[in-house]
């Protein structure tokens, strides 16, 4: 298991670079996501931040959380499927 803190004290003391953070992470993704089935979407292509707190840290946004460049979607079994929630006027 990957600890935020952990990955930005190794960050800070310079023993991981933001790139090889991000990459830590997105190897977990890759290992476990098609059993957990915990994300909707990945970017394509991400890069890390090189300054800041969250510098290499992979960020993840709820899908109930509404925002202009992903709409809410769900994906309970119960309910057949995936689906979209519809998207409110801003």
């Amino acid at each position: 298991m990957i600890f935020l803190a952990e990955l930005q004290g190794r960050i800070d003391k310079g023993e991981l670079s933001p790139d090889g953070a991000l990459a830590q992470s997105l190897e977990a993704i890759a290992t476990y996501e098609k059993a957990i089935g915990a994300f909707a979407s990945l970017a394509e292509a991400p890069c890390a931040q090189k300054t800041g707190r969250l510098r290499g840290i992979a960020v993840g946004i709820k899908d109930i959380i509404e925002n202009l460049i992903f709409r809410p979607r769900w994906a309970r079994r119960s309910i057949g499927g995936f689906g979209r929630a519809p998207m409110r006027p801003w």
